[in-house]
């Protein structure tokens, strides 16, 4: 915006120059006082800049969970990956009014304000690097607006993202709060609401200059809304995604975020609920056209290539979107991952490593939870819970499947170090955070703990539920009754886990020294021949033409 205004160009700069992966300095000498200027008091109606003190306190967050392998990665992901041009590095900015309440009811007048505070502070922390929070709306890009109001059963809290240009209501969300602030309240949807308002934000206009549609942008961030509430744990709804961006698909076959997200959704499974043979031909046909309306979107045929096990096809499509800049740093992460895959262990969390040191690595919280999984999958035990305490921490609030992996590697962590006390807390814990939604998950670290015959009636209620068309992560059950001791039943589901191409499993497959005792079991040996005979058929995916 400073560069607009100034009348500068960025491919030939007289005033500001741009420093890559750096940041920016102006080029033109800088006269006056050599006095510090005094510090200027803030409007009273000021952000705050650290978090705003309130009468609550966070609980300390829960301890442990199971093997959920990477779920959830990939929906993410998008935000890795914008180009490295000028234009692509030029900042949102977004503004947060006062919410709205009735006048006259000092109840909600505090419950507001503590909301708005919170909210502010939560978008000011995930905010980096692609937008910034300003105090005042003819300075923003876009207005994110709140209003209260009682309702029978408590209070409700809507909430809009208005693009300040047009006018138009890009985002709204409902939702329905108790009637007095509590401390979970306070400690979770704020931060959710601001991860979901950047989503809507950071690139909202820089991807939406595909398309003169307003109609298929909105459809389009609908769809985008109604994923990252599914990770997050604040609702959502698969079909509904899905429905809104082939919507928006149909509005504008030329505008190419549609079917990038389509894609990314199939190459996930929606979450692990689709099998591979139900995934594979949507993901490749979203990923072509995707490929199709713009080649530098390299990095998806390489994610689509790395789930389907063609490591080779996965490398070049990576290499050619680290040579065209696009993303850095999520290129290195993308890398570090399929290193993790092979099993080469160590080569990938010095690749993660570098990832997070170069900055700009928005799933950061996904690259600190795989550096733990490394060093379980590798049997570095103690090395493991470390990094996944770094990991607990980073997720803490991004959403439910990536906060979950990072209690599963800890709770592995735990009941394989031999700290039991622990990992009975844990798991404790996270039964009642996740047991619902993820009970196979829970059937390995209970036999661990001795407690074998609760396992089993998991897996036994889990796989009803499996059958039934619940696509939950194959892998888990394998876990489970690898622990409880049933092999029959564990290669099994091992076999199932290698046919779904269940990528996040394989390092441990590969590695793990918790495996050694079936290595030279024929089961497991007829099991590795499968994966080598599916990694050499390769991928039919239309790439880029490497130059």
């Amino acid at each position: 915006r400073l560069r607009r205004a100034l009348g500068d160009d960025a491919r030939q700069p007289r005033y500001i120059e741009t420093l890559p992966k750096r940041g920016y300095r102006l080029c033109i000498p800088i006269s006056g006082s050599s006095q510090p200027a005094a510090a200027q008091p803030l409007p009273p109606d000021a952000a705050p800049v650290g978090k705003p003190r309130t009468r609550f306190r966070r609980g300390p967050v829960g301890l442990a969970l199971v093997g959920l392998v990477l779920l959830g990665l990939v929906v993410t992901y998008w935000l890795t990956w914008a180009p490295a041009s000028e234009d692509a590095q030029e900042r949102q900015t977004v503004a947060v009014e006062p919410f709205t309440y009735p006048s006259g009811n000092e109840g909600l007048e505090g419950y507001a304000t503590l909301l708005r505070n919170e909210l502010t502070y939560h978008l000011a922390r995930v905010a980096q690097p692609r937008m910034d929070l300003v105090q005042r709306v003819e300075d923003a890009d876009f207005l994110a607006r709140g209003s209260m109001a009682e309702v029978a059963d408590g209070v409700r809290l809507f909430v809009q993202v208005i693009d300040t240009d047009s006018g138009i209501v890009m985002w709204s969300k409902g939702l329905e709060l108790p009637s007095q602030p509590t401390e979970e309240l306070i400690a979770t949807r704020p931060e959710h609401l601001a991860t979901l308002i950047f989503q809507v934000t950071g690139y909202i206009r820089e991807a939406s200059s595909g398309t003169e549609s307003t109609d298929a942008v909105r459809e389009w961030v609908a769809g985008l809304v109604e994923t990252s509430e599914m990770w997050q744990g604040l609702g959502g709804d698969w079909d509904a995604s899905l429905n809104h961006l082939k919507r928006a698909n149909e509005l504008d076959p030329n505008f190419v975020m549609p079917p990038l997200f389509l894609a990314n959704l199939y190459v996930n499974r929606l979450g692990g609920r689709l099998r591979y043979e139900d995934a594979v031909g949507p993901a490749y046909e979203y990923t072509r056209r995707v490929l199709e309306l713009n080649e530098h979107f390299a990095w998806l045929a390489g994610w689509v290539a790395l789930h389907d096990l063609d490591y080779e096809a996965a490398a070049a499509n990576f290499d050619y979107a680290r040579r065209i800049g696009w993303g850095v740093s999520g290129v290195e992460f993308s890398v570090g991952l399929l290193l993790l895959v092979q099993g080469q262990l160590d080569d990938s969390i010095a690749r993660f490593n570098t990832a997070l040191e170069m900055g700009a690595l928005e799933n950061q919280a996904m690259a600190y939870t795989l550096i733990a999984w490394a060093h379980l999958a590798s049997g570095r035990f103690a090395a493991a819970e470390k990094a996944s305490e770094t990991a607990v921490v980073e997720t803490s609030g991004t959403g439910a499947y990536a906060h979950l992996l990072a209690l599963t590697i800890q709770a592995y962590s735990q009941c394989y170090g031999g700290e039991l006390d622990g990992a009975r807390e844990t798991l404790q814990v996270a039964w009642a955070a996740y047991g619902e939604d993820f009970p196979q998950a829970f059937a390995g670290p209970f036999a661990l703990l001795g407690d074998t015959e609760t396992a089993r009636e998991i897996l036994s209620s889990s796989e009803e539920r499996w059958a039934s068309g619940e696509g939950f992560r194959m892998s888990s059950y394998f876990w489970g009754y690898f622990h409880v001791g049933d092999l029959d039943q564990a290669f099994v589901w091992l076999i199932r886990a290698i046919e779904d191409r269940e990528v996040g499993f394989l390092a441990a497959l590969r590695r793990s020294p918790i495996l050694d005792p079936i290595r030279d079991d024929p089961r497991f040996l007829a099991a590795m021949d499968r994966l080598a005979e599916i990694e050499a058929v390769g991928t039919p995916i239309v790439s880029v033409a490497y130059p």
